[in-house]
């Protein structure tokens, strides 16, 4: 598989997820909010969804397997979002993670529970999301079959220390 190239001058996310769910409850107002900075958001999952309308709804592009390639500094890429959830399913996203550190992209961003098995120091950060973000998020929730009475206005989020 090959990440698919940004449209001409945007730059672009590379997010890998363990599955639809995990991604649009805990990042889904980032993606977003990266959609509408003018980001493209590509997402490779383990598990790919039957219906990647949650992540259309988001303005999330769907990649087949990450198992081929991996997002470099080399192209288009200039972040990437990895679940932990991910991390501890996947040896090859976890070498994904430490090649993206030791070649400097300096945008990486995790989301979920902290990793013992990581031997780098993250922080922890918060994003504060938008208005739209919001409201788009609540109807990728709901587009997802996941209950949703509401949506915080915040997602945790995790950093490389430098």
């Amino acid at each position: 598989m090959r990440w698919p190239k940004a449209a001409r001058g945007r730059p672009r996310v590379a997010v890998i997820a363990a599955d639809l769910n995990d991604v649009v409850r805990s990042a889904g107002g980032w993606l977003f909010d990266r959609t509408m900075a003018g980001w493209q958001v590509d997402v490779a999952m383990e598990s790919m969804p039957v219906d990647p309308c949650p992540l259309r709804i988001l303005g999330a592009h769907s990649v087949h397997s990450m198992s081929d390639s991996a997002p470099s500094d080399r192209g288009t890429s200039r972040a990437l979002l990895i679940s932990t959830k991910a991390l501890h399913c996947s040896v090859l996203t976890l070498d994904n993670l430490r090649a993206a550190l030791q070649r400097g992209i300096t945008d990486i961003t995790l989301w979920g529970t902290a990793c013992e098995h990581i031997d780098f120091d993250f922080t922890a950060v918060t994003h504060q999301l938008s208005s739209a973000a919001r409201a788009f998020k609540f109807h990728a929730l709901a587009a997802a079959g996941t209950p949703v009475t509401s949506v915080d206005t915040t997602e945790q989020l995790w950093r490389p220390n430098a």
